[in-house]
């Protein structure tokens, strides 16, 4: 459960940062999901007619301011519609403006904050600390730096960036929301639910754009959620939904409420609704877990096979998706070296505590006992102890042979969140009454 809206939170906190970067910068019972109703998307067509027209002047001209606005409206496109191939044609545009125009510092934080979409984060860090080098003033490009320096897990390094923003912004949502994250990052829920519920008052007394509104309440949901307080977080989502419709995190977010609330038929429907926008790997995978806890195997089957498809369809997707894919594998106990060789090249690129849970659980699946319980290690030194990375470490310790620590952390997993994922909580009880029996 906290994986899967850990993954829809980060890349919201993207598209919730890309609009104040701009405004900082820029004055079928097995059918798959692809044939769910479609939601109209406002904008849509009008950025996709300005993409035709620059498309158009760029091929007649070659000229890098045009290049550049064309990778802006392929990545307001990419925001609208979360498809990672937009920014793909994005960085394309902009690095060959920034090629003819290095001195242009708007495209150059455009590419930056592309190459920080598609988790190439030391990309991103080094185009945006170079920007930042030549304008300190430039508060855009030391965020770009705070969340690539997070996403690679220097945490302080990423604090310190974040606090030279915060002497040039004060505290604005785009501040408030990183250091919700990294609240929760060393397992202080009330903290970063905190600083979520003053971004989204601040965000609500601005009267801001409907997709940032939408944002907002659903970081701040996502909060509410792992402090159990399902009732609050969904009725925070319904606001988001009915702010925009058109975004697939919000009915994920809501899918992931309901699941922990057991809810489980209601939350299959959200997770349809958020497919239906946008089909990525980690909603695929959630929607054949519940469609097998509600009896349903051959309707699994089918969300199961376009997991993978869907994490491989570029290699922008491959890039973005790798962890996802690896905690698909273990969760599912398939491929098991290929799952730690996913998570090997994850962790090497991008070593935050969830990169390492991902790693633990793919050495378990491996049998590489001693090696996960090294990694796991890492994890709870940084006071992350959330459900599922309890639920891993209590069978990696029954795999130790230490069944008190087992019984403990399942425990303390179940405790939390007696519904913290559809097929592993039932799991992580079993395994305790046969401790306990």
């Amino acid at each position: 459960m906290r994986r899967a809206i850990t993954a829809i939170v980060a890349i919201g906190l993207l598209v919730a940062g890309s609009y104040g970067l701009h405004a900082l910068t820029e004055t079928p019972e097995t059918a798959p999901p692809s044939a769910f109703e479609q939601t109209p998307i406002p904008r849509l067509g009008e950025v996709e007619r300005l993409i035709s027209v620059f498309e158009e002047r760029v091929a007649e001209n070659g000229d890098p301011l045009d290049m550049s606005e064309l990778g802006r409206l392929y990545l307001e496109r990419a925001e609208l519609v979360d498809d990672l191939g937009d920014y793909g044609s994005a960085i394309d545009s902009l690095e060959k403006s920034v090629d003819l125009a290095p001195e242009d510092q708007v495209a150059g934080l455009r590419l930056a904050q592309s190459y920080l979409a598609v988790h190439r984060f030391d990309e991103a860090l080094g185009l945006a600390s170079s920007l930042a080098a030549s304008d300190s003033t430039d508060a855009a490009a030391q965020l770009v730096v705070a969340d690539a320096q997070f996403e690679l897990g220097d945490a302080k390094a990423a604090a310190g960036a974040l606090e030279k923003v915060a002497a040039l912004t004060g505290e604005i949502p785009e501040i408030l929301t990183r250091r919700a994250q990294h609240a929760d990052s060393m397992g202080d829920v009330p903290a970063a639910l905190g600083y979520a519920e003053e971004a989204l008052r601040i965000t609500e007394t601005e009267g801001s754009e409907l997709r940032r509104l939408a944002f907002h309440l659903t970081f701040a949901a996502h909060f509410l959620n792992d402090l159990g307080r399902y009732e609050q977080a969904e009725t925070m989502l319904n606001r988001a939904i009915e702010a925009d419709p058109t975004w697939s995190s919000s009915r994920a977010t809501l899918g992931a409420v309901l699941m922990s609330d057991g809810r489980l038929e209601e939350a299959l429907t959200a997770y349809e609704g958020a497919a239906s926008l946008s089909p990525d790997p980690g909603t695929l995978a959630i929607l054949g877990d519940l469609s097998v806890a509600l009896g349903d195997e051959r309707r699994a089957e089918a969300f199961y096979d376009q997991v993978e498809p869907a994490a491989s369809e570029t290699p922008i997707h491959q890039d973005a998706y790798r962890r996802t894919l690896a905690q698909f594998l273990a969760d599912h106990a398939l491929e098991a070296e290929r799952a730690v060789e996913l998570a090997e090249v994850d962790v090497s690129q991008r070593s935050d505590p969830f990169g390492l849970d991902t790693y633990a659980w793919a050495l378990y699946r491996a049998g590489r006992v001693e090696e996960a319980r090294s990694q796991m290690d890492k994890v709870f030194d940084v006071g992350l102890r959330e459900p599922q990375i309890l639920y891993h470490s209590g069978l990696i310790a029954l795999a130790e042979g230490n069944e008190k620590q087992a019984r403990l952390e399942l425990s303390e997993a179940l405790d939390k969140a007696p519904m913290f994922h559809p097929l592993q909580a039932p799991h992580a009880k079993s395994v305790l009454e046969s401790l306990e029996g």
